[in-house]
Formats: C-alpha cells, sequence, structure tokens
C-alpha cells in the first residue's frame, strides 16, 4: 500500500512540476527599433535572394510555400562613411527583422573599388510562422555605420506565401 501512495504521490508531484514549467511564458523578443534619424540620401545595397531564387523584379510577387523559412540574403554599406553598414534591418510590412551583418563580400569591393565594403553582407532567417500567408512587402533599412542613423531604400520586394 505504502508503494502505491509513493507512486501516486510521484504522479501527481510530476504532473504539477509539468504544469507550473509549460505554464510559464517566454519571454518576449527584444523589440527592434531604427535609430531616431532617417538618412535623406539614398546607399549602396542590394538583396540579392530569398531562399535562394535571385530576385527579378519582373516576376512579383515570389511565391513560396509554408514548409520553409524566409532566408534573405544580400549586401549594403555605408556610401558616404566609404565602410561598411551599422546593420541591415530586413522590414516585412512594417515589422523589423534583424540580420547577421559583416559577411565577407569581396565581389562588392571589388565592384566598387573599395577594400572596406568587403565585409558588407547580410543574412536573415525568418520563420514562416512570423510572417503568415498571403502577400508581402519587403524592403530593409541599412544602418550607418555608427548606428546613429539609418538608410531607407525605396525599392521593395513583394513575395507570396501559400
Amino acid at each position: 500500500m505504502r508503494s502505491k501512495n509513493f507512486s501516486t504521490i510521484s504522479i501527481i508531484l510530476t504532473t504539477v512540476i509539468l504544469v507550473i514549467s509549460c505554464s510559464k511564458s517566454t519571454p518576449p523578443k527584444e523589440k527592434v527599433s531604427l535609430p531616431p534619424t532617417q538618412v535623406s540620401s539614398q546607399t549602396l545595397y542590394y538583396t540579392d535572394t530569398i531562399n535562394g531564387l535571385v530576385i527579378d523584379q519582373q516576376k512579383q510577387p515570389i511565391p513560396f510555400s509554408t514548409d520553409k523559412n524566409l532566408i534573405v540574403a544580400g549586401w549594403a554599406v555605408d556610401e558616404k562613411a566609404k565602410g561598411v553598414a551599422g546593420g541591415v534591418l530586413i522590414d516585412i510590412d512594417g515589422k523589423l527583422y534583424p540580420s547577421t551583418y559583416g559577411t565577407d563580400r569581396p565581389d562588392v569591393a571589388d565592384a566598387y573599388k573599395t577594400p572596406s565594403y568587403k565585409n558588407s553582407g547580410f543574412v536573415n532567417e525568418i520563420p514562416i510562422s512570423e510572417i503568415g500567408k498571403g502577400q508581402h512587402t519587403l524592403s530593409v533599412k541599412i544602418l550607418t555605420g555608427d548606428r546613429k542613423a539609418y538608410y531607407s531604400p525605396e525599392a521593395k520586394v513583394m513575395f507570396e506565401i501559400k
């Protein structure tokens, strides 16, 4: 009888611990924000691919399925400062997603004959679940090298999650 009570108590305690641990909400993701100043001039950048597809302005919206994350890659520089940017944010329908910035892009440095542009690549992997089905608009926000302001290029990429 004693072992049956012990077993029942163990199950109850385990259940209570699981309920408590599962009911804790995950901490909210840090909100991404832009510096207060938008630079009125433009800078050099290019969004090369989404999920490995080269972006073609003539074939939009670009269709994607819901079984993959959205992987956006390209490059950006702070042309005014003649150096790398302070980072790149992907803007999808007004929601900002920070990118990994500083990947090796010797092609950009060579093309613009500016060695300081070498580490100007960016990449971002965004869960489709955070975007949702339907048609969306993607653009980029490029932080200045000192991160005190940002560029907001006008070019947009239309894509659709099916």
